[in-house]
């Protein structure tokens, strides 16, 4: 495999990472980690960057997606 590209984070990138730090729980950076994982957008365009998810804008719109609803098995009654 070719090595993924490393570099540290820009000043405003580090700048927002410790506002949303102070700001949201760690449920809450789960949660629209995830979301931002499986998000068609970013798969697509290959953006699953700190600059993107960092942006104060893209991390609330990932927190607050709507749950999904697990899906359910309905299965017969066992005798």
């Amino acid at each position: 495999k070719q090595q993924a590209k490393f570099r540290t984070l820009n000043n405003q990138t580090e700048s927002n990472l410790k506002k949303l730090l102070d700001k949201y729980s760690s449920d809450e950076w789960s949660y629209a980690f995830s979301n931002m994982i499986k998000s068609e957008w970013v798969i697509e365009n290959k953006n699953a960057t700190p600059d993107h998810f960092l942006r104060p804008a893209n991390f609330e719109k990932y927190l607050n997606q709507p749950k999904q609803q697990e899906e359910k098995f309905n299965l017969p009654h066992l005798r």
